[in-house]
């Protein structure tokens, strides 16, 4: 019963369950591949998916913002907790 209803429930909002190469679950954009990565912006608490890119002829590396998604234990500002705590990787990126 509760799977049936996942499936239905996934296909209703158009996203796929992912795990994370840490292990965690979450649900996200069907147009997200291995290799993306969930992020958590700077006062958002929301987590979204981004793809890295190599930007053609330079040694530049540009990230395109797909989606937001939802990552369990990442809802209620853990990521922060994490970032403070040397538990999870900060980066400063820019989206085109």
């Amino acid at each position: 019963m509760l799977v049936k209803t996942l499936e239905i429930y996934l296909q209703a909002y158009d996203h796929t369950l992912f795990f994370t190469a840490s292990g965690l679950v979450g649900n996200g954009p069907p147009s997200m591949r291995a290799g993306d990565s969930v992020v958590v912006f700077d006062g958002v608490k929301m987590p979204f998916i981004v793809r890295r890119y190599n930007v053609r002829g330079t040694s530049q590396t540009d990230y395109e913002l797909l989606a937001p998604c939802y990552v369990e234990g990442f809802s209620n500002g853990e990521p922060a907790t994490m970032a403070r705590s040397s538990l999870a990787t900060v980066e400063y990126i820019t989206l085109f």
